[in-house]
């Protein structure tokens, strides 16, 4: 039995992979749920994971009173 070629393993990884845009988007929704009700905070984050099991850490720093600007991510090991 032949061994798998590199570049269909890596491809197959690279399908795996979620892009920062797509982290970003759900982070994005899932924020609402995550915002404080003091004022005072200036920076939140919190973990999420996309099946079939890639976990995130997002952060996000508060721009006014109702505005929050993505700051980035962190792959999380499960």
């Amino acid at each position: 039995m032949p061994a798998p070629k590199k570049n269909s393993i890596l491809a197959s990884n690279f399908q795996d992979m979620i892009k920062e845009e797509q982290i970003k988007m759900i982070a994005e929704t899932l924020l609402p749920g995550f915002i404080p009700k003091d004022q005072n905070i200036k920076e939140l984050s919190f973990h999420f994971t996309v099946p079939p099991g890639q976990s995130f850490k997002v952060f996000f720093e508060r721009k006014n009173k109702s505005e929050w600007n993505w700051k980035g991510y962190e792959s999380e090991e499960n």
